[in-house]
């Protein structure tokens, strides 16, 4: 596991692009996923502003209005990204909403004694299983590269519409694997599925709520990975209940 604090690829790095609305109570801060940004948050976001909440919302580096970070930017400059901005804003206490990727940061800020709650919705960071069809892919590339094949068409369509910047960045953060981070989490968490994720599938969830100490799991029936969208009624009510200051 990592120490932000310690870590000298996380100095000078800036805040990203952020929306606050003042409410009362603790913020609530919302991590958007990959490929995503603050506009994935605006019904939800709309819905705590309307009852009152102090809600933050960020472009992560390389979406929304947030230029692209450096090429070797990873997980940890992304969650130092955050940390920036909770300091800036003067947070001394704060609650996380990451989905998917920004599930992943969340497990990275996780000890920060400031984080009230966190709820992870549908969050990348475990590694995942690997079957014989994706290390014949693996091998396929490895071959091609080896005798200047073009590797062009390789990977899904959305990693290849991305820049060469956010490619390497990519690969990069598919590759940190957290399952390190999450006996040190101490604030209250709440892991919130689709139970038709093929994207990260349930047993991720499930690992998490193993390995996070104290944590819950609510499994939302007949969502996918965008859970927090397809129900989203529950999905408040659920934010409503467990934040509940």
């Amino acid at each position: 596991m990592m120490d932000l604090d310690s870590n000298n690829s996380t100095k000078n790095i800036s805040a990203p692009h952020y929306r606050i609305t003042q409410g009362v109570g603790v913020p609530i801060v919302l991590l958007h996923g990959w490929g995503g940004s603050m506009m994935s948050w605006a019904s939800l976001e709309q819905r705590l502003i309307d009852v009152g909440h102090t809600v933050v919302v960020v472009d992560f580096a390389g979406f929304g209005m947030t230029p692209e970070p450096p090429i070797n930017w990873g997980i940890y400059e992304y969650a130092q990204s955050i940390k920036v901005l909770l300091d800036e804003l003067g947070c001394d206490k704060y609650n996380l909403i990451g989905h998917s990727f920004g599930g992943r940061v969340c497990l990275i800020l996780g000890n920060d004694k400031r984080i009230n709650n966190i709820i992870l919705s549908n969050a990348a960071g475990i590694k995942p299983r690997r079957g014989i069809k994706y290390y014949a892919k693996i091998w396929s590339y490895k071959f091609k590269k080896k005798l200047e094949i073009s590797t062009s068409k390789a990977g899904s369509a959305d990693y290849r519409a991305l820049s060469t910047t956010m490619q390497a960045v990519f690969v990069k953060i598919v590759n940190q694997h957290l399952q390190s981070h999450l006996n040190s989490i101490k604030a209250n968490t709440l892991i919130v599925w689709g139970d038709k994720d093929k994207t990260t599938p349930l047993y991720m969830a499930k690992k998490l709520n193993k390995g996070i100490k104290g944590s819950g799991l609510i499994v939302l029936k007949n969502a996918g990975h965008y859970s927090y969208m397809e129900h989203g009624d529950k999905f408040f009510a659920i934010v409503e209940s467990f934040f509940g200051d």
